[in-house]
């Protein structure tokens, strides 16, 4: 060294002179490096190379923000995470740079730890296109599996109960609940990445949990600032920051198998979750510049996982402290809850609405756990200038979310747990607009929708069921734990079941044996009064107490022979509810035509209000109905019903239609499914604006489901779900079906409407969906009128279903009639052969010219009898009919069948007889009691369009084929009774003529 000295002339300079210069000179060097604007925001004076890290305490470093706030204003400086950070503060400060300024605040900085975590991959951390292209991709991905629908609700609502019976299994004994909450919390975010859901005793998942739970909670500690702040030597010095590198390649290594066991059993034409979209997707852009590779896929897996674990389960952890601190405010929630819900059934997002206290509870329970007080870093992409200071491009941005939650200028009450906050003064929730627990802007939580229903269904779900008490002798501090989350400390509680406590008392102060006569006594009591049957109320048989006549077949030839027995007007009673029927021409048309007004309601089908809510067209009652029946018929009738364009669509698909059975060539086939679909497509056109091919393997599992849960609905079992829907939830059985068909239907149903959003022009609607989109926007300010996607998706599966289901089971009964009356089929082909010919197809121009075809498509409908018991429809008012008082809200039948083969009306009407429909000259004549539609302002919807079906499809069947019997195999014509009345399955001939 000496040497070297002298060679450079620096003899002089000793090794003190050296230090000196080097340490003067990375002090001027640190100085300049981390010059700001003269406007720059200010702060506390800081030291070189450590900046402000002297000053912080992790524990409350959220507090220390608020006071430097207060010494240096709402908009302030801090040296962290080994940079220049701007703090801000405040709900208008913050909205301003996150949301009006948003483009300008959206990238995330360059974090050391995160950065050799991560890279610029996955979701949270990941900047410019790979950022985009994987939110978007997220978001959409979430959806179609789930996220915002019906059917995440049910996966949510089934992981509440196995969640309440971990918390009976304690027995009301003092426990932990962290690991059996993260546990089911975190069992939603594996449905939809990972397609399945893990077992509280699952010891390796368990272990998991444990150690996402670790890496979280050392993101806050000295030792990881100081590896943000001097990255280059902490890398090489041991300590607990190296644990948060350990822990994560652990989680790293769970998700690789996972994705392992995905690629290894991947269906392309059929994903099942996340992962499977992310493969798929790689697969597709594998020769494209894009961010979809496997360290992506493990990244933003990774990223979900996190995001939809921690934060919600930490809220909840919080919320049953909160209600144990407040045992009066749990009261007060239990007490709506019982209101609301009840004890019968689970909650679910339907009820959020008219829970305003509960609601407003979980939202002061979110302020004030205050997770996230810290929010995520942002970093300007440009200069930009925020009030007074001006903000270089590339600084890290800080946006307090607890000075927003914590915002004495906001809230009345800051520091207090109060849900009043969230309360107008007559007690409905009210909105805060400062109340940003999930952020804002660009890079606002993309789980928000997710989190926000969990938070719903599991709190509601555990206080219906538990009360939450300290164990004696232990009270859980509201002191908390700082990590990358703000945490309780770790606590234990007590879950007493409610009814439990309140029965417990009284059970030690009377023996077993009395208890149960005095239960029997007043059972029998309280069901003498409750089900007597009202005055001059229509008769009917006798009815077993408490049960009422759900072992009565409610099927249509029963109900005839109680109609004999009864009369026109009788009643029976499901369980606790009446249900009047009505039969026979005359007094059905009285009830449906002449006192229209007095029955246009629907009742509460409890099997399909699971489905459709009591929203939509066909279910649904008032004002709403009014709105959307009156919308339907206005679209349907401009997108082609009644119109000539209609005609050419149907005229298309009976092509189609008559190849499908040409292809078949002469051999035995089953037509259902080929007529199913053909008759499917018109609608479809209509509502989705385009048709299906008949070998679309996705389609066609949508029709199964349809005709199964329609099946499904008449059975007894299925029934017995609509008079104790409390009890049958929780049972296996044909209804659990029902449910499960529809809910997959109302996913493809979402998918195309998915489709419309992505390319919707309201200028130029092209479907119904389209102009219902419009019509959304129109109706924003009248939400009566229910015009929103909920409401879209119920009305898209009404259209498709009554556009589908009933013409194409009547199309069936053609055949099977026309199999079993092969000389009318003869009649139907030699009028068509002399009218239509056989160069072109039928037109509904020549339908005046085909009387006695068009009498045979009439009989086929009298004599196919779909709908035999009606759909039901409900007493809007106090009425009289038949001479019978029918109070109001009393649910009504009336019986087609007793119409369509009505003795007084009918020359024979158990005969298959198309004379019926026509008059002395052979010329078609109309029949008043012709009501296969049902009739007054509930007459089926799509009445015009199911006839123009009917006789285009029917006639260019006869026109091209002769419908024969496979030798051996004669179609039954007794059919199977289910929510309609079908043909069994059957096999048949369609011989080229």
């Amino acid at each position: 060294m000496d040497l070297i000295s002298s060679a450079l002339g620096f003899e002089w300079v000793g090794w003190r002179g050296v230090l000196i210069f080097l340490s003067v000179f990375l002090v001027l060097s640190d100085i300049l490096r981390n010059r700001t604007p003269k406007t720059f925001p200010p702060g506390p004076r800081e030291l070189p190379f450590i900046g402000h890290l002297h000053l912080v305490h992790p524990a409350r470093i959220h507090l220390q923000l608020a006071e430097f706030a207060e010494k240096y204003g709402k908009i302030f400086n801090l040296h962290l995470f080994g940079q220049r950070t701007v703090i801000i503060n405040g709900y208008k400060l913050v909205k301003e740079a996150l949301v009006q300024q948003g483009d300008s605040f959206v990238d995330r900085p360059s974090i050391p730890l995160f950065e050799d975590l991560f890279g610029n991959r996955g979701i949270v951390a990941a900047n410019g296109q790979p950022w985009k292209e994987q939110r978007r991709f997220a978001l959409h991905t979430l959806r179609n599996f789930g996220l915002g629908k019906r059917s995440l609700e049910l996966y949510i609502q089934e992981e509440c109960q196995y969640l309440s019976e971990s918390f009976t299994d304690q027995q009301g004994k003092p426990f932990d609940a962290h690991p059996l909450i993260n546990n089911a919390v975190s069992n939603i975010i594996c449905c939809l990445v990972f397609g399945n859901r893990y077992e509280y005793s699952d010891k390796q998942f368990q272990t998991i949990l444990w150690q996402l739970n670790e890496s979280v909670a050392l993101q806050e500690s000295m030792w990881t600032q100081l590896y943000n702040a001097v990255p280059w030597l902490m890398r090489r010095l041991p300590g607990p920051h190296q644990s948060i590198f350990t822990l994560t390649y652990k989680i790293y290594d769970f998700i690789n198998v996972r994705i392992k066991e995905h690629k290894e059993n991947l269906d392309p034409s059929s994903p099942r979750d996340y992962i499977d979209a992310f493969l798929i997707e790689m697969a597709e852009k594998k020769d494209q510049d894009s961010s979809f590779d496997l360290s992506n896929l493990r990244a933003c897996t990774a990223d979900l996982f996190f995001a939809g674990v921690e934060t919600t389960a930490t809220s909840l952890r919080w919320g049953l402290l909160y209600m144990i601190y407040y045992p009066d405010i749990q009261e007060k929630v239990q007490a709506e809850i019982d209101a609301v819900i009840g004890s019968s059934r689970h909650p679910s997002m339907a009820d959020k609405e008219k829970m305003p206290y509960t609601n407003a509870v979980i939202h002061e329970i979110q302020r004030m756990a205050d997770i996230a007080p810290l929010n995520l870093l942002h970093m300007t992409t440009k200069d930009i200038t925020l009030d007074k200071y001006t903000i270089p491009k590339g600084t890290l941005i800080l946006p307090s979310l607890h000075s927003i939650l914590h915002d004495e200028s906001i809230w009345e009450t800051p520091q207090s747990f109060n849900p009043q906050h969230f309360l107008n003064h007559n007690n409905t929730f009210r909105k805060r607009e400062a109340f940003l627990p999930f952020s804002a802007g660009k890079r606002v939580c993309p789980g928000e929708l997710l989190a926000r229903m969990e938070l719903f269904l599991f709190f509601t779900s555990l206080l219906q069921r538990f009360s939450f008490l300290a164990p004696a002798g232990e009270q859980p501090t509201l002191e908390y734990n700082m990590g990358g989350l703000r945490y309780p400390k770790p606590y234990r509680l007590c879950a007493s079941a409610i009814f439990t406590m309140i029965f417990q008392s009284i059970f030690e102060c009377m023996a077993l044996s009395s208890w149960l006569l005095l239960g029997f006594v007043l059972l029998i009591i309280i069901g003498a009064i409750r089900d007597r049957r009202p005055q001059n109320f229509p008769p009917g048989p006798w009815a077993v107490p408490f049960l009422g006549n759900v072992f009565t077949g409610v099927d249509f030839k029963t109900m005839e022979k109680f109609a004999e027995k009864y009369g026109p007007v009788f009643s029976l009673r499901r369980g606790s509810d009446w249900i009047v029927f009505v039969a026979g021409y005359k007094m059905v048309k009285e009830a449906l035509v002449t006192q229209l007004d007095s029955f246009v309601d629907r009742p509460i089908v409890p099997l399909f209000h699971v489905i459709n809510k009591g929203i939509g067209i066909s279910l649904s009652s008032g004002y709403l109905w009014k709105k959307q029946r009156k919308f339907a018929n206005t679209h349907l009738h401009y997108f082609g019903e009644g119109q000539k364009s209609l005609e050419k669509y149907i005229e298309v698909e009976s092509r189609y239609l008559c190849d499908a059975f040409s292809e078949e060539q002469g051999r035995p086939f089953n037509p259902h499914y080929t007529l199913t679909n053909a008759v499917s497509n018109i609608i479809s056109s209509v509502v989705f604006g385009h048709r299906f091919e008949y070998c679309d393997g996705t389609f066609r599992k949508v029709l199964e489901w349809d005709n199964d849960a329609v099946l499904l609905a008449g059975t007894a079992r299925a029934q017995l779900y609509d008079v104790w829907p409390g009890l049958f939830k929780y049972l296996p059985g044909p209804h659990q079906t029902v449910h499960s068909n529809y809910y997959q239907i109302l996913d493809f149903l979402t998918v195309e409407i998915e489709k419309h959003l992505e390319d919707w022009n309201p200028d130029e609607p092209r479907d119904f969906i389209d102009a219902y989109l419009a019509e959304m926007e129109k109706k924003k300010e009248d939400p009566k009128a229910g015009f929103n996607k909920e409401t879209l998706l119920v009305c898209t599966l009404d259209l498709i279903e009554a556009g589908t289901e009933t013409a194409s089971t009547t199309l069936r009964w053609a055949l099977i009639f026309m199999i079993n009356f092969p000389e009318i089929q003869e009649k139907v082909q030699a009028e068509i052969d002399t009218v239509v010919g056989q160069s072109r197809l039928p037109t509904l121009a020549d339908r005046p010219n085909l009387p006695y075809t068009d009498a045979v498509i009439h009989e086929i409908q009298r004599m196919g009898n779909i709908v035999p018991m009606g759909f039901p429809k409900m007493a809007s008012k106090d009425t009289t009919l038949g001479g019978y008082f029918i109070p109001k809200d009393t649910a009504i039948n009336t019986l087609l069948s007793t119409v369509l083969f009505d003795n007084n009306e009918w020359e024979t009407p158990d005969v298959f007889n198309p004379e019926h429909f026509l008059d002395s000259e052979g010329k078609f004549q109309r029949r008043h009691a012709f009501f296969p539609f049902s009739a007054g302002k509930r007459v089926c919807l799509g009445e015009h369009l199911a006839k123009k079906e009917l006789f285009l499809f029917f006639a260019s069947l006869l026109q091209r084929f002769t419908i024969s019997p496979v030798p051996g195999q004669m179609p039954s014509m007794e059919g199977v009774m289910g929510f309609t009345h079908s043909p069994a399955t059957f096999r048949m001939l369609a011989v080229p003529r």
